[in-house]
């Protein structure tokens, strides 16, 4: 039975892998770049204009994917987002796409490795599970808080975890959230921005410095509540 269930795993991690090497040979990752949404920009613009509904369907579809397959490209995405559909639409958008997708990576990782994980080491990781139940709430939203910390590598290293796909999921639309909104303001203006340099303007300075003071609240918080 074991042994079945190890071949499932198998290949669906083979199949993810097709797909993964497909979106790059296919030259699909070209397109998420910011020369391409520069240069893009207005015929975007006019389709979205043409197409609302099923461009919003589309747009919101292919977030999940990025996300739950841990592709690249999904900052750019946001940024046309913002540039077609405005701030807050966009961010209200991006945000439960990503989170989504993040829940979807997370369950599978969880089901690829992380069963295994807790399992072969599972005295070794008493401590960590028993210290991830108790303050992993705070641990993630720093994780999502700070914008040095990789979207995909959190999602994937929450699967090997014992924190419950709840927690996973709502620490994550919270944690998320204002990166999500600074990105989507930063493609908003896109149609004044014509080199990535543009993009680093001292706002966007000052409001990313911000974001990292502010992933620490949570760690600041727990020491204050005990």
């Amino acid at each position: 039975m074991g042994e079945k269930r190890y071949k499932k795993r198998l290949i669906f991690l083979v199949l993810l892998v097709l797909l993964v090497v497909f979106f790059y040979i296919s030259g699909m990752k070209e397109y998420l770049s910011f020369d391409k949404l520069k240069a893009y920009r207005t015929d975007l613009f006019v389709f979205v204009h043409q197409h609302f509904l099923v461009s919003i369907i589309g747009f919101f579809v292919i977030y999940i994917l990025i996300a739950s397959l841990s592709m690249p490209g999904a900052p750019i995405l946001a940024m046309a987002g913002g540039f077609v559909y405005g701030v807050f639409q966009t961010t209200a958008i991006v945000n439960t796409a990503a989170t989504i997708g993040a829940t979807i990576a997370f369950l599978l990782s969880r089901y690829l490795v992380g069963d295994w994980v807790q399992n072969r080491f599972k005295d070794k990781l008493q401590t960590f599970n028993r210290q991830f139940e108790q303050d992993g709430v705070y641990y993630l939203l720093t994780l999502r808080f700070a914008p040095i910390f990789p979207f995909t590598w959190i999602n994937l290293f929450c699967g090997l975890t014992n924190i419950s796909m709840v927690t996973f999921l709502w620490t994550t639309a919270v944690g998320i959230l204002p990166g999500t909104l600074l990105i989507c303001y930063t493609g908003s203006q896109l149609g004044q921005i014509n080199s990535p340099e543009d993009l680093l303007s001292p706002g966007i300075w000052i409001a990313f410095i911000l974001l990292s003071i502010f992933a620490f609240l949570p760690v600041v918080y727990k020491k204050l509540k005990r």
